[in-house]
């Protein structure tokens, strides 16, 4: 679990540098707003469990007739 954390870690450190990174390439593009304010704030709406849709059209493709 050690080895996961520092991984986690190390990631959510590039994650950071990335998001400094453009803020100062918006910053020198001029733009002043509030981007916390901007951001979308809505629960994803999940429709299909993982791999589901790709499954069910496979099977779709694998019963067809061919016509």
């Amino acid at each position: 679990m050690f080895n996961e954390a520092e991984r986690v870690r190390d990631q959510l450190a590039e994650i950071k540098e990335a998001m400094v990174a453009i803020d100062r390439v918006l910053a020198s593009f001029g733009y002043t707003s509030d981007l916390d304010a901007e951001m979308p704030r809505e629960e994803r709406q999940v429709l299909f469990e993982r791999g589901e849709l790709a499954r069910g059209c496979l099977n779709t493709l694998r019963d067809a007739t061919g016509r």
